[in-house]
């Protein structure tokens, strides 16, 4: 699910680093929110690139095309048990790391039996499963694309 259209070298970018292909590009909006989360595939992985990111609970109970919230991550990542959801997550909480952020989203997530790891880049990522051999070999193929060790995280 994008919010936007990407550009070519962007999806490339996500299958050499994920290991996989996008399931659907179709692009979410405030009109489509429910009908694209509710037919995303049941079988491949699903990459989420809202504009302002996750939420959660706590920010917002609100429908938005514009993010995703914890509840809903977790729901489409157990649809999909043995898949990758990965989550561009663009949201910043002033006076907030992104590690402190992301350690509380994953916390979050565990809450629902939602495995995964975050990715602190310039905007960091959500990497999310039900299996946590996939979330294991996810962050394998992290670190052999050259990503530091450091800046995969894991909640506890």
């Amino acid at each position: 699910m994008l919010e936007g259209p990407w550009e070519p070298e962007e999806i490339v970018a996500y299958r050499n680093i994920v290991g996989a292909q996008l399931s659907t590009e179709d692009i979410l909006t405030a009109a489509t929110r429910g009908e694209v989360l509710s037919t995303t595939g049941h079988d491949g992985h699903a990459y989420f690139d809202p504009t302002t990111g996750v939420r959660r609970p706590v920010e917002t109970q609100q429908n938005s095309s514009k993010h995703i919230r914890i509840d809903e991550l977790a729901r489409e990542t157990s649809r999909r048990p043995k898949a990758l959801t990965v989550v561009y997550d663009q949201s910043a909480v002033r006076g907030e790391s992104a590690q402190d952020a992301l350690l509380d989203k994953l916390e979050q997530l565990m809450s629902f039996d939602v495995n995964g790891l975050g990715y602190l880049a310039q905007a960091p990522h959500l990497i999310l499963s039900c299996d946590e051999v996939a979330i294991q070999s996810a962050r394998q193929r992290l670190l052999g694309a050259g990503i530091p060790d450091p800046r995969i995280i894991r909640w506890p």
